[in-house]
């Protein structure tokens, strides 16, 4: 959304993330951040809208804090430039990669007629229990398979085309989409249908979610408002049997569960007061009796770690610390694996089928994890999964998850070692 004076000249520009790369408006001399976002990397793109023109005589940012995350960056300058300091994502060019195997002897069999390689083909995808033909039509370079819904509101088409995966992971009944402020309420064969947030006549397994949320806060709370502020957010609970090295990953979309915040204490982190939330879980299955069944398969790479911990946030802790050391010191995206934390295991795996988890150096990853600043380590955490990092705060729990995250390196690294 743009607003402009009456000369026409252009007063401000208000915009989600969509607008930090790649946009030269020569005129823009402010940039206001509300909230810091999750990665370095987009914040460095941010500032990049201003000041691109030599005839601009200043630039200036705000920042709005809006979760803990932006107060602990922000109360000291030299963490901010550290966290600065990470950088841009480095992208790397993995020159060993099955995926892309697949694709070459494929696009050789159907498209050259080289039949010599029939055979090999075969006892591949025979080992992965698909054809041919169906693993051809599936190879997609952002997804895998051709299903795509089309998504809308209150019978309002939205923009934006969601693929099988985005449905099992964020799309399923009960789910709560920050983006369009609404609610989903279920799905067809090609359509995902939702409704608004503030909306009075809601479907009845979602009244009594909503329902079970005034009786967590006695009433005294307003859900839109909560949502808002990140009080109340959803996750899908999935499960997912990993490949143990590269083959089909199969997740399947067990449950929605809505977190409600239920009281907070301020900790302290280095002398700065950051609050810890303490959360009480809705499920729908057990709420309402909804049953949810999507499931979604995809060739990629992903192991299954045994874990020392029967506590479920302390190994999702352990995991997304993992994540974040790869971020720090790797330069690795923060949305390249992905991850689900159980009672003594932890699943981990590549979003796309990038050969990253094979060409990781583990022994330097080892040497790394005892060097890295925690409170860094701790920034990007919190980026990437708000209940990992609200564990972080306890010391106890941050050093049993480090030790799972020493763990996971070590249990990848053997695990890659007996594959070779």
């Amino acid at each position: 959304m743009e607003k402009r004076l009456k000369d026409g000249n252009l007063k401000c520009v208000i915009s989600p993330k969509t607008l930090q790369q790649g946009i030269d408006i020569g005129s823009i001399k402010n940039v206001v951040h509300i909230g810091l976002p999750d990665d370095p990397s987009d914040f460095i793109q941010r500032e990049g809208r201003k000041g691109r023109r030599n005839e601009i005589d200043f630039t200036r940012s705000i920042i709005i804090p809006w979760r803990e995350k932006d107060l602990l960056l922000i109360s000291d300058p030299n963490r901010f430039n550290e966290w600065l300091s990470i950088g841009n994502v480095s992208y790397f060019r993995i020159t060993r990669n099955k995926y892309l195997e697949l694709f070459r002897k494929i696009y050789n069999y159907y498209r050259k007629g080289n039949r010599r390689l029939e055979g090999d083909i075969r006892l591949e995808i025979a080992n992965m229990k698909m054809k041919i033909r169906t693993f051809w039509t599936n190879m997609q370079f952002y997804d895998f398979g051709m299903t795509r819904y089309k998504y809308y509101i209150d019978d309002k088409l939205i923009p934006l085309v969601i693929s099988k995966r985005d449905l099992v992971k964020y799309y399923q009944p009960g789910s709560i989409d920050l983006t369009y402020d609404s609610f989903i309420i279920g799905h067809s064969s090609d359509r995902i249908y939702g409704t608004n947030i503030r909306q009075t006549n809601l479907p009845s397994f979602l009244n009594l979610m909503v329902k079970r949320y005034y009786i967590i806060t006695e009433g005294k709370r307003s859900f839109y408002q909560d949502i808002i502020k990140g009080k109340v957010f959803s996750e899908t609970l999935i499960n997912v049997n990993p490949p143990e090295g590269f083959g089909i990953l199969k997740m399947r979309a067990d449950d929605v569960l809505w977190f409600v915040e239920t009281s907070s204490e301020e900790v302290e982190l280095e002398n700065i007061k950051v609050k810890k939330s303490n959360y009480e879980v809705i499920s729908l299955k057990e709420t309402t009796g909804t049953k949810i069944f999507d499931s979604y398969k995809l060739p990629t790479y992903g192991y299954s770690i045994n874990s020392t911990s029967e506590n479920v946030l302390i190994n999702r802790l352990g995991i997304v610390a993992f994540i974040s050391l790869l971020r720090i010191t790797k330069k690795a995206s923060i949305n390249e694996l992905g991850y689900i934390a159980d009672k003594g295991k932890i699943v981990i795996w590549e979003e796309m089928p990038s050969g990253l988890l094979e060409s990781l150096d583990y022994d330097s990853l080892e040497e790394e994890i005892s060097h890295v600043d925690y409170n860094a380590l701790r920034i990007i955490i919190s980026g990437i999964d708000p209940l990992a990092f609200n564990e972080s705060l306890n010391e106890s729990s941050f050093n049993i998850a480090l030790k799972i995250t020493l763990d996971i390196i070590r249990t990848l690294k053997q695990k890659i070692i007996n594959q070779i």
